[in-house]
C-alpha cells in the first residue's frame, strides 16, 4: 500500500513539475517593463550597481509630522531600510518608526540607527519585490493600529505616494551622497 501511495505520489510530481516550473517562472517575471524614472526603479538600480544588491540595517530620519491626536506634538520618523537582491519576498523592505521630535543636541549625539532602536516597534513596512509603483502582487504592507503590532493593511493610493516618497525624498538622496 505505501509502495503504492509513493508511486502515485512520485507519478503526480513528475507529470507536474514542469507546469509548476513554468507558473513560477511566469510569476517571477515581469509582464510591463517600468519606467526608469520610477524611484523604486532608481532604487534598485543605485542598490545592484553601487551596493553590491545588499543593504542592511541603513537607517535615517525622514520627516517630522504632527500628533493626530495633540497637534501640539511633534514626532520624528525613522526609517531603516534592508535589500537583498537575492531574496524573492522581501526584497526591498522599509521599516518606519517615530520618536518624540529630537532636539538639536539629540540630533548631534545619536546616529539614526540608535534613534530607530529608540522608537520600540515598526508603526509601518512595506515590503516590495519588484522594480515598479508599490502595490503589484506579492507587495506587502503593514500598519500598527490601536498599540497592536504591524498587520496587513489594504495598499491605497495614500500609502503608493509614501512608499515613493520616502524613496524619492530621504532614501535615495541619503544612499547617493553615501557613495
Amino acid at each position: 500500500m505505501a509502495a503504492k501511495c509513493s508511486a502515485v505520489v512520485l507519478a503526480g510530481a513528475i507529470v507536474l513539475s514542469p507546469f509548476a516550473g513554468r507558473a513560477f517562472a511566469k510569476r517571477r517575471h515581469r509582464s510591463q517593463p517600468v519606467n526608469s524614472g520610477n524611484p523604486s526603479y532608481q532604487l534598485y538600480q543605485l542598490l545592484n550597481d553601487s551596493y553590491g544588491g545588499k543593504l542592511k540595517d541603513f537607517c535615517i530620519l525622514a520627516g517630522l509630522y504632527k500628533s493626530s491626536k495633540n497637534p501640539a506634538q511633534e514626532y520624528q520618523r525613522v526609517l531603516r531600510v534592508d535589500y537583498n537582491k537575492d531574496n524573492f519576498f522581501g526584497r526591498l523592505e522599509i521599516h518606519v518608526r517615530s520618536v518624540a521630535k529630537l532636539t538639536p543636541v539629540q540630533l548631534k549625539t545619536y546616529p539614526p540607527r540608535q534613534i530607530f532602536k529608540f522608537a520600540v516597534s515598526d508603526s509601518e513596512t512595506f515590503e516590495k519585490i519588484h522594480a515598479g509603483p508599490f502595490g503589484e502582487p506579492g507587495d506587502l504592507y503593514l500598519r500598527a493600529s490601536g498599540g497592536a503590532p504591524p498587520a496587513p493593511a489594504p495598499i491605497t493610493s495614500r500609502v503608493r505616494g509614501q512608499f515613493a516618497d520616502y524613496i524619492a525624498r530621504y532614501i535615495l538622496p541619503a544612499l547617493q551622497n553615501k557613495q
